[in-house]
């Protein structure tokens, strides 16, 4: 074992973690001797040199160790005696739990447990009280907080319940990883009757699709690629109905167009993992390989990519932001509809309604057939083959004039950009 130490307020401390013993994370530390003895030893006049005071500490730090090494009966440390927090950040570092979930939904496990530890304090892993449940909900919904530039005052159920869920997440690993019982909190009723999974119209997604489109003629040249990315996004969401995650982070490579598949797989360059870790294929419909195959693509890595390799939408609110914005400005904003749950449920119903629940599970990549059945919008009646005619007309007529100004719009990467007057 290699000698470590440590100066903490002109002391110096010998750091030891001996084998088959239990310690703290960074092992302990024993106060080994004053930094002013160390220089120079009582009684002399002469300090010693930098050599011999190496020597000395080392076997200060030596005969440390034999004492530790010679305690009998030392007792280990108690699971009840972990701190919550300890356990958190072993199961974030859990390799099974790692291997699950990606960096972004690692950093939002922490924010919710840093509101809990901000609300009830760092207990102990086995003490858990009723209190603890109330004071944590109670923080959630009329605590303050800060979103972007503003500071708010109060959650909505959903996003309570959602904090909730990821720290009975953690509780129920926490019960199986130290074998005690298991804590739960309880989620609070949903009251509020917005935003249900309801699929959009044919109507309102024609007239949006559309919409993007003028968008994109009427941009100004450094605004352009944020449309063209933009309906990127809305022509593989409505064609697919795969997560906007799942489709902000799609390299190309992933695309396959001569098997007609969309690869969901572990992207090693962002640490991106698939929901659940897992792995599945995607078909590409006839609409969406004639867009695929029109859309001219140089020297870009991601689907969606700002023109350097790097992500247009780099979270799920950024590209949602913009979607809500040019509906507000157009007059076509539902707010009972959820933005992204609107396409999903589209592409689910109608898959469901012709082909079958079980067709639409495999598609949208859900574990459980109930999970699928709340993306099915039973108000609609339109029927539809299969993915594959999920569009009722060609997209080489429709998107034609979108297409000339993609191939027209390719920047230079010397000169800025310049509006040609071709939108």
């Amino acid at each position: 074992m290699e000698p470590k130490f440590a100066k903490i307020n002109g002391f110096v401390y010998g750091i030891y973690r001996p084998e088959g013993m239990e310690y703290g994370r960074n092992g302990i530390r024993k106060k080994l001797i004053s930094e002013a003895e160390l220089i120079c030893p009582k009684g002399s006049r002469k300090d010693r040199t930098a050599n011999e005071m190496d020597k000395y500490q080392r076997k200060l730090w030596h005969q440390k160790l034999q004492e530790l090494l010679s305690e009998k009966d030392r007792p280990k440390k108690r699971t009840g005696s972990l701190k919550i927090k300890e356990a958190f950040l072993q199961f974030i570092e859990n390799k099974q739990v790692v291997a699950l979930i990606d960096r972004q939904t690692i950093e939002n496990y922490m924010r919710s447990f840093t509101l809990y530890i901000d609300a009830v304090g760092n207990h102990a892993i086995d003490r858990f009280e009723k209190k603890f449940e109330t004071d944590y909900i109670r923080l959630l919904r009329d605590g303050k907080y800060k979103r972007g530039k503003y500071e708010r005052e109060g959650r909505g159920p959903i996003t309570v319940n959602t904090h909730i869920s990821r720290v009975n997440t953690f509780f129920k690993w926490a019960s199986d990883a130290y074998k005690m019982p298991l804590h739960k909190i309880s989620r609070v009723p949903d009251d509020t009757g917005k935003k249900k999974r309801v699929a959009y119209t044919w109507e309102m997604q024609e007239k949006l699709e559309q919409i993007l489109i003028d968008e994109i003629n009427r941009s100004r040249p450094q605004d352009r690629i944020q449309k063209i990315n933009l309906f990127r996004l809305f022509m593989m969401a409505t064609n697919t109905g795969m997560r906007q995650g799942e489709i902000r982070t799609l390299p190309l490579r992933n695309i396959d167009i001569n098997n007609r598949i969309i690869m969901i797989r572990y992207v090693p360059e962002i640490d991106w993992t698939p929901k659940g870790g897992k792995e599945r294929d995607v078909s590409i419909s006839d609409y969406l390989l004639e867009y695929l195959l029109m859309d001219p693509r140089e020297d870009d890595f991601f689907y969606l990519d700002t023109g350097m390799k790097k992500q247009a939408f780099l979270t799920a609110n950024d590209a949602a932001q913009c979607f809500r914005f040019i509906q507000k400005k157009h007059g076509i904003y539902d707010a009972n509809i959820k933005r992204w749950h609107g396409f999903r449920s589209r592409v689910t119903t109608e898959i469901a309604k012709k082909k079958g629940v079980v067709y639409a599970q495999k598609n949208a990549g859900h574990s459980s057939l109930r999970t699928t059945q709340g993306y099915i919008d039973s108000d609609q009646i339109e029927m539809l083959e299969s993915v594959n005619v999920l569009r009722p007309k060609s997209a080489k007529n429709h998107i034609k004039n979108h297409i000339k100004n993609l191939i027209d719009f390719q920047p230079s990467k010397d000169e800025p950009e310049e509006n040609n007057g071709d939108s």
